[in-house]
């Protein structure tokens, strides 16, 4: 137990915790992995230096922090270097956190939900990466870049996004599949970072989601599919545009169910155009599902594939 939020403390041991672990705001610097057993609760959070290691939360770890008599007010925690690995389920609430340096959150086929009363950030010249994990609760601005120089790693994700997921700031890269769920909600592509789908990965718009294309600089190239085995996937989703547009280039997209095009520019060059018109090996492959429609909703499309 941590008496006050001054204390500091180093795990340098090879045996796991268990019992009731009451940080109090103060520090743990981590020289070994530290694994959390079951019949165990964090009562109360803290900083945790990683030091590029783990901590583990076995079964019993399902919420984060347990006492919530504790946290009238909401406070801010910081997580550097560490890899997080998940063994069951896990709600965090009522606390802020930052990710500083290189920090893994691995779900490992595991759900984490978010409460409203809870933010993740990632700092200067930090990345986040999310790999084996659905996230629920997903909401207004809950997981953030501080600055254009952090990046968030999507790595065989699902965000469920209860109505609305505004993305500001930085950078987020998809690797092997981001997929977004939730009906009647969007994901607010807002940043004037370039976000790339990687190699061999999908970026998937399920059903009534609407993934709204529109940085806060003039850019039709801030959706960067990387070469021709990058992805985006319509699952009855919907693709919108700013009066800007979008050009997509290299890649596929896959039409699945009824999914839409929707553009809100004025002219054919302000829409959403696949290919650039000069290099086919720019173009935009489009790949129909059986039974799939692909309607435009608003605005103007372009087909420049050569």
């Amino acid at each position: 137990m941590f008496v006050d939020e001054t204390v500091t403390a180093t795990w340098d041991c090879f045996f796991p915790v268990s019992g009731d672990l009451d940080f109090n705001g103060g520090t743990l610097y981590l020289n070994r992995d530290l694994v959390i057993k079951n019949v165990s609760n964090i009562v109360s959070f803290g900083n945790i230096i990683g030091n590029n290691h783990q901590l583990m939360l076995e079964a019993s770890n399902s919420v984060i922090p347990t006492d919530l008599s504790q946290t009238v007010t909401i406070n801010t925690f910081d997580l550097s270097n560490l890899d997080i690995y998940l063994l069951d389920d896990l709600l965090i609430q009522n606390i802020n956190i930052n990710f500083i340096g290189d920090c893994l959150f691995n779900g490992q086929g595991q759900t984490l939900t978010l409460s409203s009363t809870t933010t993740l950030r990632i700092e200067d010249n930090s990345v986040l990466r999310f790999k084996d994990i659905k996230i629920k609760g997903i909401q207004n601005e809950i997981i953030a870049n501080r600055t254009d120089t952090g990046r968030i790693e999507f790595d065989k994700v699902t965000l469920v996004i209860d109505t609305l997921f505004n993305f500001k700031v930085g950078s987020f890269d998809v690797f092997n599949i981001l997929k977004i769920q939730g009906e009647n909600s969007y994901f607010n592509f807002n940043t004037d970072q370039i976000t790339t789908i990687t190699s061999n990965s999908t970026l998937f718009i399920d059903n009534l989601v609407t993934f709204s294309y529109a940085p806060s600089i003039t850019s039709q190239i801030q959706l960067n599919l990387l070469d021709e085995t990058s992805f985006i996937y319509l699952n009855g989703g919907i693709l919108s545009t700013d009066t800007n547009g979008v050009q997509l280039i290299k890649g596929k997209l896959f039409v699945d169910s009824l999914s839409f095009l929707q553009n809100a520019g004025t002219s054919v060059a302000t829409g959403i155009i696949f290919g650039d018109g000069v290099n086919s090996g720019n173009n935009l492959s489009v790949e129909w599902l059986p039974g799939a429609h692909l309607d435009l909703n608003s605005g103007f499309f372009r087909n420049a594939n050569i």
